[in-house]
């Protein structure tokens, strides 16, 4: 498993925090070496055996495992599909709406342009 190095600095509460992830041991070796106040940390990739060691875990970190790819594209297959639906109706809705509006229009002299963009005021 590849090893990445989490470079530390000490703040100004006394607190060592990353300030920066490198793939190389020298380049870690020489910040540790720049002050007293820098720090790097060895993390292997994907490796969560130590996640237990924190003081408020009782158990330790178990991910669960992603969701087959082609899983993954039939669940947004299906969202796109209830979407697309969804938007049809509010489109028959609108017609619906516009063509009472023309209906209830008819036989009076003012006309409304948003209702057919062919009139103009």
């Amino acid at each position: 498993m590849p090893t990445v190095y989490v470079l530390t600095g000490l703040m100004e509460n006394g607190e060592h925090r990353p300030v920066a992830v490198v793939t190389d041991e020298h380049v870690a070796d020489q910040w540790g070496n720049m002050t007293q106040e820098n720090d790097w940390i060895p993390f292997e990739l994907d490796d969560l055996s130590l996640t237990s060691l924190a003081a408020d875990i009782k158990t330790t970190f178990r991910p669960q495992p992603a969701k087959p790819r082609d899983e993954q594209l039939r669940a947004k297959d299906e969202e796109i599909a209830a979407l697309k639906k969804k938007v049809l109706k509010y489109e028959e809705d609108m017609q619906w709406a516009l063509d009472l509006m023309k209906s209830r229009g008819k036989g009076k002299k003012r006309s409304n342009s948003l209702l057919d963009p062919k009139e103009q005021l």
